[in-house]
């Protein structure tokens, strides 16, 4: 089973950030966070899934790990996106997991994204010059990059 899952992409799932991170082995590749501005629409969406697909195929991904919101924080526009990352990944034949921010939080042992961070950060320093902008910027932007680091860990 380890060998299908050399290629892992973390994704935190957003309409208009999303966290993106590339797992190779155990060696951390590429991480960024995507920004799809501009309102919901339809047209955004399909954007969004060929951006995605796109990038799986360019990295020969061979597994999703997506971190959702909890249901309770959860919209609309977000259920639909992350409907469209699960069928995609049917699609084109991807394992694809789902986890919570309680899920990735339970994982690491630690009660809040500062810890989640600090945890991730000490497996991967390379990740250094991401967390201090964190600290100066103290928006989710980062963060959701960290949350799809942690959720190719969890898979």
């Amino acid at each position: 089973m380890q060998n299908q899952k050399n290629n892992i992409l973390g994704l935190s799932v957003g309409t208009q950030l999303m966290g993106m991170a590339l797992v190779k082995g155990s060696f951390l590749e590429d991480w960024q966070v995507k920004n799809f501005e501009g309102s919901w629409t339809n047209m955004k969406l399909r954007i969004i899934i060929q951006t995605i697909e796109r990038y799986i195929k360019d990295h020969s991904v061979s597994f999703v790990a997506l971190k959702v919101p909890e249901l309770s924080r959860s919209s609309p526009a977000i259920e639909k996106l992350t409907d469209a990352l699960l069928s995609l990944c049917e699609k084109i034949n991807i394992q694809v997991n789902t986890y919570t921010i309680a899920d990735l939080k339970n994982f690491c042992d630690v009660k809040n994204k500062e810890e989640l961070m600090q945890y991730v950060l000490a497996l991967y320093p390379e990740l250094s010059k991401v967390f201090a902008k964190t600290q100066k910027v103290k928006k989710v932007y980062y963060v959701k990059i960290f949350e799809a680091v942690l959720a190719t860990m969890v898979t």
